[in-house]
């Protein structure tokens, strides 16, 4: 399978999904959006990955590349191509699907349970009725028109969702390693406000061994929605 990712940051790259596509023997190609890099051909790809971000989706008068993404993103998903998203990438699908994405009530950071109903697409299935998940956001997406929420969390109600049998879009992080938590933390512990819904550091670091079960979840996820 050819995988192709779109990245908005350099530290916020494909993480753990970079073994599963190892380990499947599946090629990986990227677009570096933050660098100026020019988007592939829909015939270059199978799946699409969209990554997370520190930008929000309205930014695109900051970041104009935006502009031409989310027509991408919506051109993939007619095309019939599979397209997954996470945090800022699932904020880009609802967007080009025409939801709006706003502010969230409550900014979530840190590790925070979500809870998951088993509906949808099947890859959803591998997910348990519960998991403690990482989390790093601010702005909230609502559902498109069609879509089947699967995931809410006390701090977020829409945490995730499918579209069609070739969608799906995560608000939260299973991807991430304990190094890329940790560049999030360097990069930009000054969000780390004493919310209801944000952890400090040493908080995010204690429980930082939750990566390894949500790597693991994933890829489970990634088999079945890739059909491997």
């Amino acid at each position: 399978m050819r995988v192709h990712s779109l990245v908005h940051l350099p530290y916020e790259g494909i993480g753990a999904i970079s073994d599963w596509i190892a380990l499947n023997g599946h090629t990986h190609t990227c677009t570096h959006l933050h660098l100026g890099e020019h988007l592939p051909s829909i015939d270059d790809f199978d799946l699409l990955l969209i990554m997370g971000g520190a930008m929000s989706v309205n930014d695109e008068a900051k970041y104009s590349w935006l502009i031409s993404e989310k027509v991408f993103i919506k051109e993939s998903i007619i095309a019939g191509k599979l397209v997954f998203g996470i945090c800022l990438g699932s904020q880009l699908i609802s967007s080009a699907l025409g939801a709006e994405v706003n502010y969230s009530i409550h900014q979530e950071i840190g590790w925070y349970p979500i809870s998951i109903k088993h509906q949808g697409n099947k890859a959803i299935e591998f997910l348990p009725p519960t998991l403690v998940t990482f989390h790093w956001h601010g702005e909230t997406f609502d559902l498109p028109e069609g879509a089947i929420p699967f995931a809410e969390s006390d701090g977020c109600i829409n945490q995730g969702y499918t579209f069609g049998e070739n969608v799906i879009a995560m608000q939260f992080h299973m991807e991430f390693t304990e190094e890329m938590i940790e560049s999030m933390l360097n990069h930009y512990e000054s969000d780390l406000n004493p919310e209801l819904y944000v952890q400090n550091r040493e908080n995010i670091m204690t429980h930082v061994n939750n990566c390894n079960l949500n790597n693991e979840l994933l890829s489970d996820v990634l088999d079945a929605f890739a059909g491997t």
